[in-house]
C-alpha cells in the first residue's frame, strides 16, 4: 500500500501509546480454526486482562498520560442473545472464511457475569471513569480482518461499533485495524473517521542479530495521508511471552524515545490487554517515567492519535 507523505515539521519528538482491547474476540478466528495458541491465550486473557487494564489505568493516572484505546465494539455489550435462527447477531453480515463455521459461533449469546471473556462493559466503564481522559478508537465490532472482508461487512462492523459506543457518549474519530491489516480506508472516511494507525515496515525478524539491530535502531515514523485520513505510525509492539524479553523491550522503548527526540519523529508503542507478565508492566512503567521526564525537559510531546489529527492536520 502506497502512502502520500505528509509534510509536517515537528518541533520535537512525539511519544504515544495505543492499547488494543479485545479480550477473546482478538482470537476469535484462531478459535474457529481450533488453534492451540488461541486456547493458550484465552487462559492468559482470563487470568490477566482485567488486572492489566486496572494497572494500566493506574499508571496513566500516576504519570498523567492519556492512551488511545482501540476497543472491540462487542465489549460494550453487557449481554446479547441469539436470533430465532439460533445465530448470534443474525443481522450482521458474515465474512467469507476458510473454515466451515459461522463467524459468531463462539459468541456465547450470554452476559458479562457468565461469560466475561466475550463482554467487557466493566472495563469500558473503568476507562471512561479514569481521572485521565483517554481516547477511544474504534477497533471494529467483532475483530474481523478488514483486508480480507467485503465492503458490506466492513461498513456493518463500523456502523455497529459506532452505535454501541454512542450509547456511552463516545463519538470516535480514530480507527485501529484488527491485526493491523488495513482495508477499505474510503469507508472510514465516509463514516467520519480522521485518523488511523499503520505499522511501520521493518526488516527486523526474530533472529538475535536483528533483535540487536532493533535495540540500536528502534523504529520511528512520520505521519502519512491516505484518502484524506491521517495515518499515525506504530513503532514497537510491547508484548512478549518471555519474561526476560521485558528488559529488552524497555531498552528499545527508551532508545526509541531518544531517537524520536533527536530526529523529531514519532515513537508509538502498542500493546494488548493480555500483557503476558508483570515484568512487562514494570518495564512499561519505567518507560512512561522516562517519557514524562523528557516531556518535562521540553524535549518530547505525549499525544493520542486523534490528538495528532487535531493539532497537525485539522
Amino acid at each position: 500500500m502506497l502512502y502520500q507523505s505528509r509534510e509536517i515539521e515537528l518541533d520535537k519528538g512525539i511519544f504515544m501509546v495505543s492499547i488494543d482491547l479485545e479480550l477473546a474476540w482478538g482470537f476469535n478466528y484462531e478459535l474457529l480454526k481450533s488453534s492451540s495458541i488461541a486456547e493458550k491465550y484465552l487462559r492468559i486473557i482470563k487470568e490477566r486482562s482485567r488486572k492489566n487494564v486496572k494497572k494500566l489505568l493506574e499508571l496513566s493516572e500516576e504519570f498523567q498520560i492519556p492512551f488511545t484505546w482501540g476497543i472491540v465494539g462487542h465489549l460494550f455489550l453487557s449481554s446479547c442473545t441469539c436470533g430465532e435462527n439460533g445465530l448470534a447477531h443474525p443481522d450482521m453480515p458474515r465474512p467469507a472464511l476458510d473454515v466451515n463455521k459461522d463467524w459468531y459461533s463462539n459468541d456465547p449469546c450470554s452476559n458479562f457475569f457468565d461469560e466475561p471473556l466475550w463482554y467487557g462493559i466493566d472495563i469500558v466503564k473503568q476507562i471512561l471513569e479514569c481521572k485521565v481522559e483517554h481516547e477511544i478508537a474504534c477497533h471494529s465490532f467483532s475483530h474481523i480482518d478488514f483486508s480480507k472482508c467485503s465492503r458490506k461487512v466492513t461498513l456493518a462492523e463500523i456502523i455497529e461499533c459506532k452505535k454501541v459506543m454512542k450509547d456511552y457518549g463516545i463519538k470516535t474519530k480514530s480507527f485501529i485495524f484488527p491485526k493491523n491489516r488495513i482495508g477499505h480506508l474510503d469507508i472510514l472516511k465516509q463514516e467520519g473517521f480522521k485518523a488511523f494507525r499503520y505499522k511501520i515496515v521493518s526488516s527486523y525478524s526474530v533472529l538475535p542479530v536483528n533483535w540487536f539491530q532493533e535495540m540500536i535502531f528502534p523504529a520511528v515514523g512520520e505521519f502519512v495521508v491516505r484518502d484524506n485520513l491521517l495515518g499515525v505510525p506504530s513503532s514497537l509492539l510491547f508484548q512478549s511471552s518471555h519474561n526476560l524479553d521485558a528488559l529488552r523491550r524497555e531498552i528499545v522503548a527508551r532508545r526509541g524515545i531518544n531517537r524520536a527526540i533527536n530526529e523529531k519523529k514519532i515513537f508509538h508503542m502498542t500493546m494488548h490487554d493480555y500483557l503476558e507478565s508483570d515484568y512487562l508492566l514494570n518495564a512499561f512503567s519505567k518507560t512512561l517515567s522516562y517519557a514524562v521526564n523528557m516531556k518535562n525537559k521540553g524535549k518530547l510531546d505525549i499525544m493520542t492519535m486523534y490528538g495528532c489529527y487535531e493539532r497537525f492536520y485539522a
